[in-house]
């Protein structure tokens, strides 16, 4: 006769030492096998020795193995989107009454050592700020010399980064997003202290201006310029398919120890990452796909899985990825249980300053299962 051993059910473990013990109790607990044979484990080794004696009784002929492979399936190509560019770019903005003194201009005045700090609106409605402390070279003899020196600098300048996202937005330039001139309203009509903002490189999404904050020299606290006469229309999103979505379909079988699952992307500030996760290592198999693709999305989001991004910075991955709103990327089950779906959280394409997201997911197999047997009548 022949008696089968399923992976999964009588085999378990993830390790070589451990599926030998669940094979070794499997067949002791087959009384067709323990009535003839005594089942003893040592490490990896299984032993059956015939209770009786002789070439005539019964003894094993052949061990096989048919190792079972997973079939990751394919992209879906419905679910699966590029994301899109925005519909609308801002207009309309500056801050039209930002500097003045005493006898030019409707604005603050600035001073040496002050601090000034632009906020502005990133294409998915986020804050993304700079700093520009005036100098004595900054300080012109005028309120329109000066503003055109600060303006100088603000076009030099990159975001300060953020401690509440995974994007670094120092990577960022203020050029890349808005082009600023110096003593002009909205309009580009001349006005002494006034800055002019336009979207710069035709950038489409939810750009705006947000505040202006000054920090004295000596002081230990920021605070609003409330008579800025900030002004800006947003921009908008795209009204159809705005987000990225790269969703897998029609897996078959099920991971394995060994079994390695790759997903790769980039951040919305444009670095890249590679994370591989392997079965029965960082994550268990389930007794069915679906319970392994459920311990994949929980080793995805968890703060135990350690991430390296090009330039070397370590993340935990629940900054990249979650199940709900947190994150750059929302990680789910498809709803056939047979794959994976990733959503950028922002609209846009997979571009710097835009949104972050999956651009390839895939599975290394482990190598074929096998066995090396002997008998010995």
């Amino acid at each position: 006769g022949t008696k089968t051993l399923t992976f999964g059910t009588e085999i378990t473990g993830t390790t070589a030492e451990e599926q030998a013990a669940s094979i070794q109790d499997a067949l002791s607990k087959d009384a067709n096998i323990a009535q003839q044979f005594e089942v003893k484990v040592d490490g990896t080794k299984v032993t059956l020795t015939n209770k009786e004696e002789g070439s005539t009784k019964t003894y094993v002929d052949e061990i096989t193995v048919n190792d079972a492979k997973f079939d990751l399936g394919t992209k879906d190509g419905t679910t699966s989107k590029p994301g899109a560019v925005g519909a609308t770019g801002m207009t309309a903005a500056g801050w039209e009454t930002l500097f003045g003194s005493g006898t030019t201009g409707a604005g603050t005045d600035v001073h040496v050592g002050d601090v000034v700090r632009f906020h502005f609106k990133g294409a998915n409605d986020e804050d993304l700020y700079t700093e520009i402390t005036v100098t004595d070279k900054m300080k012109g003899n005028s309120i329109e010399e000066t503003t055109a020196n600060i303006v100088a600098e603000l076009n030099k300048a990159s975001f300060i980064d953020s401690d509440t996202t995974v994007a670094d937005e120092s990577l960022f330039a203020v050029k890349d997003f808005f082009t600023v001139a110096a003593n002009k309203k909205k309009d580009g009509t001349t006005a002494h202290g006034a800055i002019q903002v336009t979207a710069a490189n035709s950038a489409t999404g939810k750009f705006a201006l947000g505040d202006v904050e000054i920090k004295r020299a000596g002081a230990a606290t920021f605070t609003t310029v409330n008579g800025s006469g900030k002004t800006s229309t947003a921009g908008t999103s795209a009204g159809t398919d705005p987000k990225n979505i790269y969703a897998t379909t029609g897996a078959t079988g099920n991971f394995t120890a060994g079994d390695k699952f790759n997903v790769s992307g980039t951040l919305s500030d444009g670095r890249s990452f590679n994370i591989a996760l392997e079965a029965g290592k960082d994550f268990q198999p389930g007794s069915s796909l679906s319970d392994s693709l459920d311990n994949i999305i929980a080793k995805l989001t968890s703060s135990d899985t350690k991430v390296t991004l090009t330039g070397g910075e370590v993340v935990t991955a629940d900054k990249i990825f979650s199940g709900s709103t947190a994150g750059e990327i929302k990680v789910e089950k498809n709803t056939g249980n047979t794959g994976l779906k990733f959503t950028s959280q922002k609209d846009g394409l997979l571009a710097k300053g835009f949104a972050g997201g999956v651009t390839n997911v895939y599975v290394e197999a482990s190598p074929a299962a096998a066995v090396k047997s002997t008998t010995t009548k």
